[in-house]
């Protein structure tokens, strides 16, 4: 379903929380299985990528540890190594009086990436204005993307797809401060096989373990009062 819902105009934004070595290797293991045959590897992206300049220019791309998988003329998938999640996590409208510096600079920057990151896999445009039928007409879900508004559903998994709760809304909370009224922060969590995937022009998905995306399917059961939760490979 993820090799479909990418292949036919999606793109996946991962992000490896808390240094998690079981997360990193996963993402590399993930896009083996998603493109066998070596025919799409996940490597650094070039400092010539966009992605460095699609918001706000980094005139040292070499400093962001940022990797993609191109397939055909685009991007699909961009993973980081880097810790943003956990940092987007502790983003509040006001500092506290006590935050240092170093760390208040930190969170600036990884919300910079995190923009760009967005404002690359949209182009900086909300869905409405994004080519999206053939994604819409994949999906069998009742949740639709309301107009105008950019939503970012989160990959559930079992490598602690929850591990930093506010980064995800926190991330659109500062797209919309760049582009005003562009995305709704309401949470959104998806297993990689739900149908509904292919209304969504971007989705995320990070963690600090070894994941199985196929268990986000079995989370997803133990929310429904009287099903039996099936077991996690």
């Amino acid at each position: 379903m993820l090799r479909k819902y990418l292949d036919q105009g999606g793109f996946l934004f991962a992000v490896n929380c808390c240094n998690g070595a079981g997360f990193h290797d996963g993402m590399f293991e993930l896009v083996k299985r998603l493109y066998p045959g070596g025919e799409a590897e996940l490597k650094p992206l070039p400092p010539s990528h966009p992605v460095y300049r699609s918001e706000y220019l980094f005139t040292d791309p070499e400093s962001v540890k940022l990797y993609g998988v191109d397939f055909g003329c685009r991007t699909v998938i961009i993973f980081t190594p880097e810790d943003l999640s956990c940092l987007w996590n502790k983003w509040m409208k006001q500092d506290p009086p006590d935050r240092p510096l170093g760390l208040k600079t930190m969170i600036i920057r990884a919300m910079k990436i995190g923009v760009n990151v967005i404002a690359y896999a949209t182009g900086r445009e909300p869905p409405n204005k994004l080519d999206q039928q053939s994604l819409a007409e994949q999906g069998g879900a009742e949740d639709r993307v309301a107009r105008g508004l950019l939503k970012v559903p989160k990959l559930r998994h079992s490598g602690g797809y929850n591990d930093a709760p506010l980064a995800v809304r926190n991330l659109l909370l500062a797209v919309n401060r760049s582009f005003p009224r562009t995305a709704s922060t309401r949470p959104i969590e998806l297993p990689a096989t739900d149908p509904a995937l292919f209304r969504y022009p971007v989705v995320f998905m990070h963690g600090r373990n070894r994941f199985d995306l196929s268990a986000g399917e079995n989370q997803a059961a133990a929310t429904v009062p009287g099903q039996r939760r099936p077991a996690v490979r």
